[in-house]
């Protein structure tokens, strides 16, 4: 990047156009925004989506640590600012999602360089931080369901169901879903899906749904084309997928969950490490996470793996910034591909405080990295310049 800054207009003109666009496609996100003032062909090429993906590709960063703060400063746009420098690259920024005040909830996962925020009654948004380019969503019929109950729907004891937000990589297309039990709402099916469509900007239902009730308490995950829950059932859990090219769910394994009986809710957690589906529990003593069988990843029947326990936490260590207890479950979020470190997450209600660690399972260390009153909601993040 240091010898395009320095290199003259004339000579970058004598390349074939071609070799500039492989150039360029190498490059950070960041540094781009910054050269479409070369030329309206540089400015063209650079905005155009074949570009924005071949750059997501070919000039991507290792994964970010993104803090996602919420501002009602609907003049603000998205932006970003470094927090730490060091191997964890964490970064910060304010979104400023409606000009409603309710946008509390930030999806998470992020895809492609894309956060979603949303909120319980009004319309939601996708922002990509690195660009300042943002896109509003319209309420779904769950949300407008629930804003005409008004204060009945806390007579429900209806927990709200977390949005997923991800992407079908076949069609190019992003999609923010619901998936929420039924019952509870005077409605038929086990569970009901709703899907938001871009291109028609409107939300569809997806038919059949689950078969299966999820817990609707814990965030769903994105990972490898799909969006996955918890199930909810009297004897056991289980984790449910949905595959957001085909639109169909699966449970992505017979064999039972690694926990011993029924869990408390707040106690597990999914999370993705070293490019693997992972799952994680809570004991009085230990974060334990167990990895969807890495060892047969040519295996396609996702029916034969089964749950690998890969790392051990040790909460007396990490017991001197979460505390003696935890109230929710760690969440992990993974760094660069070539280490195993990764990030630990923990907020203290009694305490109002959130903690960001660095943990290292080669060494056992833990480097606490942020503790503050908020840090923002951390999100495993490339930057780029996709827009929908």
């Amino acid at each position: 990047m240091r010898n395009i800054k320095h290199c003259s207009c004339s000579s970058m003109e004598q390349l074939h156009h071609d070799i500039v666009e492989r150039i360029l496609e190498r490059l950070p996100a960041k540094s781009l925004g910054r050269f479409k003032s070369v030329s309206r062909r540089w400015e063209s090429t650079i905005e155009s989506r074949y570009f924005q993906k071949r750059q997501l590709i070919c000039g991507g960063d290792d994964p970010q640590v993104l803090l996602v703060y919420l501002s009602c400063d609907v003049a603000a746009p998205p932006n970003i600012q470094p927090v730490v420098s060091d191997e964890a690259q964490v970064t910060a920024v304010k979104i400023s999602p409606t000009e409603s005040e309710n946008c509390t909830f930030v999806s998470q996962t992020s895809c492609d360089g894309l956060v979603c925020v949303y909120s319980f009654y009004d319309s939601g948004l996708v922002a990509n931080p690195t660009t300042g380019w943002s896109r509003c969503f319209p309420p779904s019929r769950l949300q407008q369901l629930i804003h005409g109950l008004q204060e009945n729907f806390f007579e429900l004891a209806y927990r709200f169901p977390l949005l997923g937000f991800g992407k079908d990589s076949l069609r190019d297309a992003y999609k923010p879903v619901f998936l929420y039990n039924s019952c509870e709402l005077g409605l038929d099916n086990v569970t009901t899906c709703e899907v938001f469509d871009f291109s028609a900007n409107s939300w569809r239902y997806v038919v059949p749904a689950s078969p299966h009730r999820i817990i609707p308490c814990r965030e769903p995950l994105y990972f490898d084309g799909s969006l996955h829950w918890f199930t909810e059932g009297q004897d056991e859990t289980k984790v449910l997928s949905f595959h957001l090219h085909s639109e169909a769910f699966q449970l992505i394994s017979n064999a039972p969950l690694p926990f011993p009986g029924r869990v408390h809710p707040e106690d597990i957690a999914l999370c993705s490490l070293s490019n693997r589906l992972c799952v994680s529990l809570k004991t009085d003593l230990l974060r334990l996470i167990w990895s969807f069988d890495p060892r047969n990843n040519n295996n396609n029947n996702n029916n034969d793996k089964t749950w690998v326990k890969l790392y051990i936490i040790d909460l007396n260590t990490t017991s001197f910034w979460f505390g003696s207890t935890h109230t929710l479950a760690l969440s992990a979020l993974s760094l660069s591909p070539t280490t195993n470190k990764f990030l630990l997450y923990d907020r203290e209600y009694n305490e109002h405080k959130q903690h960001l660690v660095l943990h290292d399972p080669a060494t056992k260390s833990y480097d606490l990295l942020l503790s503050a009153k908020s840090i923002g909601l951390p999100l495993s993040y490339v930057q780029s310049l996709i827009s929908i």
